[in-house]
């Protein structure tokens, strides 16, 4: 297990107070409670390729991806990373629970955090949202 590479900046990253840093910008893996990204046309391979690979790794233990490229859109939620991981090891799953829910269904994080999320939320909806007036008094 190690610390998060420095070039791997998450979307999200939730952490305990007490985490345990290397310096400002990179922290031990295994002190995260949960890493997001949020994939894009551009960073969608780099996300569901690379960057599970690093995130197990290093120990993180929850790692979301949030994914509106995919059709449907969809979250999937990788949990309990395998220890002794190669650097290239793309020819295994780097996490052992994998959970895919499309938008609009419910995802339950695990403890620490035990919630439901209800996907739909995490994505912009295609039509901005009404606003209400306010009155001419």
């Amino acid at each position: 297990m190690g610390y998060l590479p420095c070039h791997r900046l998450p979307d999200l990253l939730v952490l305990p107070k007490n985490a345990e840093r290397l310096d400002r910008m990179r922290v031990h893996g295994r002190s995260v409670l949960l890493a997001v990204e949020v994939c894009s046309p551009g960073t969608r391979e780099v996300d569901w390729r690379e960057k599970p690979l690093d995130y197990a790794r290093a120990g993180v233990p929850l790692f979301l991806i949030v994914d509106p490229v995919a059709t449907p859109r969809r979250v999937t939620l990788m949990s309990d990373p395998l220890s002794g991981l190669d650097p290239f090891d793309y020819h295994r799953q780097p996490y052992r629970k994998i959970v895919t829910v499309e938008e609009g269904e419910i995802l339950e994080l695990p403890e620490p955090f035990g919630i439901k999320i209800e996907t739909g939320a995490l994505f912009d909806d295609d039509e901005p949202e009404a606003t209400p007036r306010e009155s001419a008094g």
